[in-house]
């Protein structure tokens, strides 16, 4: 060391500069509910203002062409022919009554007439199907019996042939084969019984050799 003070400078900390949070941009981002839900309300409500000026605009349009120039007509007929204004409006009047009165018996003659026809039409067509059910049911009984009969003849006629087969073949001895067939053949539908019963009884047998 030679004595002097050496100085040595240490360069300053940088200072972290404060970052503010990032704010998403909406553009591109998909519409939530709510804006969803007011984007349909301003809409309802674009609508609702829409029609209320098309009626304001129509009930003027009325007003100005229909009811002004009728109260002016109106006026100019009382002013012009007193007597005939006064008769007219007394007829409108008392016409009122028996017109509406007329309107709307004529309105539940037709809503009368309307229904009975309906209830008459409804009762014909429940007759109709009722009548076509009862050809239906009396059609599906001699079906049935038409079945049954010919179920019986085709049996009998297997019956008589193969009696006359067995008896060519092997003469009054061959009546023993003939109903040991006939029994298989007629007993096929209860087969499945008697194998069941041989199973069971197989299967009891087992279980008693096991013990």
């Amino acid at each position: 060391m030679d004595g002097t003070d050496v100085i040595t400078s240490e360069k300053p900390e940088a200072t972290p500069t404060p970052t503010t949070p990032s704010v998403a941009s909406p553009i591109g981002k998909p519409p939530t509910w709510q804006s969803r839900q007011q984007q349909a309300q301003s809409t309802l409500q674009g609508m609702f203002q829409q029609a209320a000026a098309d009626v304001r605009v129509r009930a003027s349009g009325l007003e100005e062409n229909v009811l002004r120039p009728a109260g002016v007509y109106a006026g100019d007929l009382a002013q012009r022919r007193p007597i005939a204004s006064t008769f007219m409006f007394m007829l409108a009047l008392l016409s009122a009554l028996p017109i509406a009165t007329f309107l709307g018996f004529a309105l539940l003659a037709a809503l009368f007439i309307l229904g009975t026809a309906l209830s008459l039409g409804f009762l014909l067509l429940g007759a109709v199907l009722c009548a076509a059910g009862g050809v239906l049911l009396v059609a599906l009984v001699i079906s049935t019996g038409m079945a049954f009969a010919l179920t019986l003849a085709v049996i009998g006629s297997w019956l008589v042939i193969k009696l006359t087969v067995h008896l060519r073949l092997k003469g009054v001895h061959g009546m023993a084969d003939f109903v040991y067939e006939v029994k298989e053949k007629i007993g096929a539908d209860w087969a499945w019984e008697r194998r069941e019963k041989m199973r069971q009884k197989k299967y009891a047998a087992q279980q008693t050799a096991v013990l």
